[in-house]
């Protein structure tokens, strides 16, 4: 890809780029992580990278350019957690088990994102306009636990 890399300085700055860019119907490649409400805002799709190989950001000679660093994508392994009090299975057995059903997607959380980053809705409101419109994803978790 031919292009020039402009560091945007700010989360602000980068969604008015975003913005601007569509707006006059012209590409621009991001640098973004997912999930992320920009997915759920813009339209667009991944660039595939070559694969991440140790030492690509520190060794030229790793990647497909020989002259470069950073040729190659970042890992791919990252992911985000779930967590729970040591005690809480014990505790609270149907909220432990409601915790192990709870299986977003990056459209879902890049969604409840939006609700909050874009419509500027409150945590709480934007979780309940985002369960109202979703029972059928969230349902299945809570039969799961309650019989």
């Amino acid at each position: 890809m031919d292009f020039v890399v402009i560091n945007a300085g700010s989360a602000a700055a980068l969604w008015a780029e975003i913005g601007s860019a569509e707006a006059d119907k012209r590409p621009v490649v991001v640098f973004n992580w997912t999930p992320n409400f920009a997915e759920a805002v813009w339209p667009g799709e991944f660039v595939e990278f070559p694969a991440w190989e140790d030492g690509c950001d520190k060794d030229p000679a790793v990647g497909p350019n020989p002259d470069a660093l950073y040729d190659c994508g970042n890992p791919a392994n990252g992911y985000l957690k779930k967590a729970a009090w040591d005690g809480m299975q014990d505790k609270w057995p149907t909220g432990y088990c409601l915790l192990e059903q709870v299986n977003f997607t990056n459209p879902q959380i890049a969604q409840m994102a939006k609700l909050v980053d874009t419509d500027d809705l409150e945590p709480r409101d934007a979780a309940a306009d985002w369960l109202d419109a979703n029972s059928d994803v969230w349902q299945p978790w809570v039969e799961a636990c309650t019989g």
